[in-house]
């Protein structure tokens, strides 16, 4: 018989053994908890910017791939904006999220413009690449890459932090790339650059389908001369004439001095802008079949339900509006808005349209935060709060947005004075180094015919849009003195 102090004895081991068991189960399923949580949590996306040149934001449509699977599937930003619209500091601004006097490329040519003017390791690609990402971007790099540079400077080096790199300076049937750290030039429409590049894009994701990955693809369309793929020529041939209010304005003699400049476009020039819209239209179908291409090469590997895709152009154009034919850089609507669709199948549900102001300083923040990149010294903001919003879940977010410029040298933009603009929901107001101001009510006049700068009835908004926009041109461009106005004109 077994004495009963043996047997309290034999419990108590019993009982040890037993919670002794019970706190390591504990403990290895508390050791499981963070990582159940972080499996549930999707991760990190692969990136992919499909960045066009010169594209305005009311041309998507002819788009029938984007239409349908990015408008279709993800959140339109209604009111996106180039924060200077010319395409070599909008795609500094692009690639670092920085406003032009953050990154000191303010224009296309002259001082403070170009690729040799660039700091070309302060882009999202490095920080991305130590995050474990591969990068690679293929297509438009910025201006005078590969062009004029002094003797010093390496024209076609490899910009830092990208893995594959297939960059140029723009152009369609003949155009000089650099490939594989090798230089060569394509001529021809079988080369056509369009393309060439979708083609490399399918090649660079079927690589490695395992490792996240930030691809940026460029293409020159619809940038003038417009060269459509020999499939696409005479798409638009039968395209009605674009003539909104404001194109041939008649009246400009409330404009700055460098509109009342601008002559009255003729019979023979209005053809030629025709026709050349008609052709940005037809070099945009090859872009659009590339995104179809890049969706069905992700879709194959499994990959597209957690790939961020962006969708966004540079800067918009003028089709004639304010007598300005084939132009950009200026403060207008047709100029500073620009396209911008982002899908994200893992956090967007479904289609959806933002109205708030963003700018395309915002893509590299974004895509440094998806990635848990550093988005230290970035002027914009990440949309990932937009993206995830819906009813009950309004982020808080700007209510104002700058767009700075100077003129550059050697093209169309060098008669545009150095401006400051502020555009908020409604209203935009503009100021330029000649002191000439603009003001305009977008909710009544959506095609900015009346410049109400000078009206008695707007004293009082133009002293507060004054104020707002000392505030946030600071620094000033160069060439912009704004003592005037800070002393209250």
């Amino acid at each position: 018989m077994i004495a009963a102090g043996t047997r309290l004895e034999a419990g108590s081991a019993v009982r040890r053994r037993f919670l002794t068991g019970l706190a390591a189960l504990a403990c290895l399923v508390a050791a499981a908890l963070p990582a159940a949580a972080a499996a549930a949590e999707p991760e990190r996306p692969s990136i992919v910017l499909v960045l066009t040149d010169d594209q305005r934001y009311d041309t998507l449509d002819v788009m029938p791939t984007v239409m349908r699977e990015l408008v279709g599937r993800g959140v339109t930003f209604e009111n996106a904006f180039a924060v200077n619209p010319t395409c070599c500091p909008s795609r500094a601004t692009i690639l670092t999220g920085g406003y032009s006097h953050s990154t000191g490329i303010w224009a296309n040519g002259g001082p403070h413009a170009g690729s040799d003017w660039f700091d070309h390791a302060s882009t999202i690609a490095p920080l991305l690449q130590e995050q474990g990402y591969r990068t690679a971007f293929l297509g438009k790099y910025l201006n005078h890459y590969g062009g004029w540079a002094p003797p010093f400077l390496d024209r076609w080096f490899r910009p830092p932090g990208w893995d594959t790199w297939l960059g140029n300076g723009g152009g369609y049937v003949g155009y000089p790339i650099q490939i594989a750290g090798l230089m060569t030039r394509h001529e021809g429409q079988e080369r056509y650059s369009t393309d060439v590049l979708t083609s490399a894009a399918v090649s660079f994701l079927e690589e490695d389908e395992e490792t996240p990955f930030f691809l940026v693809v460029a293409p020159y369309a619809p940038h003038h001369p417009a060269v459509p793929a020999e499939r696409h020529a005479g798409a638009f041939a039968d395209a009605e004439p674009y003539l909104p209010p404001a194109y041939d304005e008649p009246d400009i003699a409330d404009k700055p001095r460098w509109v009342r400049a601008q002559p009255r476009i003729s019979e023979s020039r209005a053809e030629r802008l025709d026709a050349l819209r008609r052709r940005q239209l037809e070099t945009l179908l090859a872009v659009d079949e590339g995104v179809a291409r890049i969706l069905g090469t992700l879709r194959a590997s499994g990959r597209l339900s957690n790939t961020l895709l962006a969708f966004a152009s540079d800067n918009g154009l003028h089709w004639g509006e304010h007598r300005l034919v084939n132009r950009k850089s200026s403060a207008y609507e047709e100029s500073i808005r620009i396209p911008l669709v982002v899908r994200w199948d893992a956090v967007v549900p479904g289609p959806r349209r933002d109205g708030r102001l963003v700018g395309n300083l915002d893509l590299a923040p974004t895509f440094a935060d998806v990635a848990g990149a550093e988005r230290d010294g970035m002027d914009g903001a990440s949309l990932v709060p937009l993206l995830r919003a819906g009813p009950g879940n309004e982020p808080r977010w700007r209510t104002r947005i700058l767009v700075e410029s100077i003129p550059g040298e050697g093209d169309a933009a060098a008669e545009i004075p150095a401006y400051c603009a502020v555009r908020d929901a409604r209203w935009k107001y503009v100021v330029y180094a000649t002191r000439d101001e603009e003001l305009y009510d977008l909710e009544t006049d959506p095609g900015e015919l009346e410049n109400l700068a000078f009206r008695p009835e707007q004293r009082a908004r133009v002293a507060a849009l004054r104020a707002d926009l000392v505030r946030l041109c600071r620094p000033a461009p160069p060439g912009l003195d704004l003592k005037w106005l800070r002393a209250g004109g």
